[in-house]
């Protein structure tokens, strides 16, 4: 079968739709179609597998796309109130100021650790106030270790159980 990877094939897809993202205007306008919840998510899943250019931080992202809505005067639709509401509103900036300060926060996190899984390269990382906060959590979500020529390598939830 020709085109993209199914949903059966959850990696081969990200693979094949991070390879679609040749520009960093076509990867910032991929991350900008997902679910604000899930787009920290999306950007963890996603750069990787960019081979291109260097991705930068997704807070970058989300303000260069608020000041090209803002330059285009794009509406925003707001979740809360299931209502379409036009640029420059005040409870639009804020909720876009907030945004952006929530993933600043999370890039200053102090403990972040990365962890890609040695089976699948499947890669997760974990904000935290320090390392030891960072390892609980990504042990809570599953992921485990093992010894591999004298270093220390980490198994993705899903390989952890295979």
């Amino acid at each position: 079968m020709n085109g993209l990877a199914t949903l059966d094939d959850p990696r081969g897809l990200i693979q094949q739709i991070a390879f679609l993202c040749n520009d960093e205007k076509r990867f910032r306008n991929l991350l900008m179609t997902v679910e604000p919840d899930k787009r920290h998510l999306a950007y963890e899943s996603l750069r990787p597998h960019i081979r291109n250019f260097v991705p930068k931080p997704l807070d970058e992202y989300i303000i260069e796309a608020r000041q090209e809505a803002e330059r285009l005067q794009l509406p925003e639709f707001d979740q809360a109130t299931n209502e379409v509401r036009e640029w420059g509103t005040k409870a639009v900036q804020d909720a876009a100021n907030r945004a952006v300060l929530r993933e600043v926060r999370r890039a200053e996190a102090k403990g972040n650790m990365e962890l890609v899984c040695g089976r699948c390269t499947l890669a997760e990382t974990f904000f935290a106030a320090n390392k030891q906060e960072a390892i609980e959590m990504a042990k809570g979500g599953g992921w485990t270790q093992y010894w591999l020529n004298d270093k220390i390598r980490a198994l993705c939830p899903k390989c952890s159980t295979q």
